[in-house]
């Protein structure tokens, strides 16, 4: 789900207040927003989309400033900061003094369950495979801007993954989550092992080109 937040003007004037560049207010509040709601995927996408050294200067704005501060080592955190005490006020205040707006969904949306489907079922004790839905929606998009894929041929293809898993000898040890599947890491780092899904599978095919089993996490 996409979503149009129109500023009030007192955060506006904050934001002002504390030297935040005006051709940089958006920015900030998109990346203050993310942290605030651990959308990580929405982060991931922002950085494709700048170079990382435009990114890297609101990160250290925003450090310097007392929004944001490094996360600890000992936290399994998928971003490299966290959100202060006044990050997070200034969030909820912006929020509060804000009209936000949702926009209608995707077309992705009428089929990204389906997609997620495909992977095994949560069972106590195990890694959630499925994923989470935001996350793998707004992965997904990005994935139809750069690949050419129908959707039948990605749900295939998926599918062909999955079997393949399920057949190997440690079974959905090493499965990749929904998620992940579709895109992992930035930049230079970036992979989506369903790219690589797509690339091999043959419709034409009733068995796989390669052995998709030796994934690792």
């Amino acid at each position: 789900m996409n979503i149009k937040l129109e500023i009030g003007e007192s955060v506006i004037q904050y934001l002002k207040k504390d030297n935040i560049p005006m051709n940089l207010a958006g920015s900030v509040l998109m990346i203050l927003m993310a942290l605030y709601h651990d959308n990580y995927a929405f982060l991931e996408q922002l950085d494709d989309r700048n170079k990382e050294k435009q990114v890297m200067l609101l990160y250290q704005m925003l450090y310097r400033k007392g929004y944001i501060e490094e996360t600890n080592e000992e936290e399994l955190a998928e971003a490299l900061y966290k959100l202060t005490e006044k990050g997070e006020l200034f969030i909820k205040y912006a929020e509060s003094t804000s009209m936000i707006i949702e926009s209608p969904p995707s077309e992705i949306s009428t089929w990204i369950d389906d997609y997620i489907a495909l992977f095994p079922e949560h069972t106590r004790g195990q890694r959630n495979l499925r994923g989470d839905r935001d996350s793998c929606e707004a992965r997904m998009k990005w994935f139809m801007k750069k690949y050419k894929y129908d959707v039948n041929h990605i749900l295939a293809a998926t599918e062909e993954y999955i079997n393949s898993q399920a057949a190997s000898e440690d079974g959905h040890r090493y499965t990749v989550t929904s998620d992940y599947f579709i895109k992992k890491g930035t930049g230079v780092d970036m992979t989506s092992r369903l790219a690589q899904a797509c690339e091999e599978y043959d419709p034409n095919s009733l068995t796989p080109k390669q052995d998709l089993s030796r994934d690792t996490i």
